[in-house]
Protein backbone atom coordinates (compact mmCIF):
# COMPACT_ATOMS: atom_id res chain seq x y z
CA UNK A 1 0.00 0.00 0.00
CA UNK A 2 2.27 2.77 -1.23
CA UNK A 3 -0.34 5.53 -0.87
CA UNK A 4 -1.08 6.94 2.54
CA UNK A 5 -3.73 9.57 2.85
CA UNK A 6 -3.13 12.27 5.38
CA UNK A 7 -5.23 15.16 6.48
CA UNK A 8 -4.09 17.34 3.62
CA UNK A 9 -2.97 15.12 0.76
CA UNK A 10 -1.93 11.61 -0.23
CA UNK A 11 1.64 10.48 0.28
CA UNK A 12 3.02 8.23 -2.45
CA UNK A 13 5.81 6.23 -0.82
CA UNK A 14 6.41 4.29 -4.04
CA UNK A 15 7.52 7.44 -5.87
CA UNK A 16 11.33 7.70 -5.56
CA UNK A 17 11.17 11.42 -6.34
CA UNK A 18 8.73 12.16 -3.54
CA UNK A 19 10.17 14.21 -0.71
CA UNK A 20 7.86 14.21 2.32
CA UNK A 21 7.67 17.29 4.47
CA UNK A 22 8.61 17.22 8.14
CA UNK A 23 4.93 17.36 9.02
CA UNK A 24 4.20 14.37 6.79
CA UNK A 25 7.05 12.40 8.35
CA UNK A 26 5.83 13.26 11.85
CA UNK A 27 2.32 12.18 10.89
CA UNK A 28 3.62 8.92 9.41
CA UNK A 29 5.65 8.11 12.50
CA UNK A 30 2.75 8.93 14.82
CA UNK A 31 0.44 6.63 12.87
CA UNK A 32 3.09 3.92 12.59
CA UNK A 33 3.78 3.86 16.34
CA UNK A 34 0.33 4.76 17.65
CA UNK A 35 -0.31 1.29 19.11
CA UNK A 36 3.15 0.67 20.54
CA UNK A 37 2.48 1.99 24.05
CA UNK A 38 -0.85 0.20 24.41
CA UNK A 39 0.58 -3.05 23.02
CA UNK A 40 3.59 -2.79 25.31
CA UNK A 41 1.41 -2.21 28.37
CA UNK A 42 -0.85 -5.12 27.40
CA UNK A 43 2.14 -7.42 26.95
CA UNK A 44 3.56 -6.37 30.32
CA UNK A 45 0.21 -6.94 32.03
CA UNK A 46 -0.02 -10.41 30.48
CA UNK A 47 3.54 -11.23 31.51
CA UNK A 48 2.93 -10.01 35.07
CA UNK A 49 -0.21 -12.17 35.31
CA UNK A 50 1.69 -15.22 34.04
CA UNK A 51 4.47 -14.56 36.57
CA UNK A 52 1.92 -14.25 39.38
CA UNK A 53 0.37 -17.61 38.46
CA UNK A 54 3.80 -19.25 38.18
CA UNK A 55 4.85 -17.74 41.52
CA UNK A 56 1.81 -19.21 43.28
CA UNK A 57 2.52 -22.62 41.74
CA UNK A 58 6.19 -22.50 42.71
CA UNK A 59 5.34 -21.53 46.29
CA UNK A 60 2.88 -24.45 46.48
CA UNK A 61 5.53 -26.81 45.11
CA UNK A 62 8.13 -25.53 47.58
CA UNK A 63 5.68 -25.93 50.47
CA UNK A 64 4.84 -29.49 49.38
CA UNK A 65 8.52 -30.34 48.91
CA UNK A 66 9.41 -28.88 52.30
CA UNK A 67 6.61 -30.80 54.01
CA UNK A 68 7.66 -34.02 52.29
CA UNK A 69 11.31 -33.46 53.16
CA UNK A 70 10.47 -32.85 56.81
CA UNK A 71 8.28 -35.92 57.07
CA UNK A 72 10.96 -38.07 55.38
CA UNK A 73 13.70 -36.67 57.60
CA UNK A 74 11.74 -37.33 60.78
CA UNK A 75 10.59 -40.90 60.91
CA UNK A 76 8.06 -41.67 63.54
CA UNK A 77 9.85 -41.17 66.79
CA UNK A 78 9.37 -43.71 69.51
CA UNK A 79 10.22 -42.45 72.88
CA UNK A 80 12.46 -44.58 75.07
CA UNK A 81 10.07 -43.84 77.84
CA UNK A 82 7.07 -45.42 76.08
CA UNK A 83 8.15 -48.85 77.34
CA UNK A 84 8.01 -47.64 80.90
CA UNK A 85 4.34 -46.68 80.60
Amino acid sequence: MPYLSGVDDAINLADPDFEPTDEQLIGLSKRAFADVTANHEAALAKLRAEIAVARVQVLKNVAAYTAAAHSAARPTEVSRFDDAL
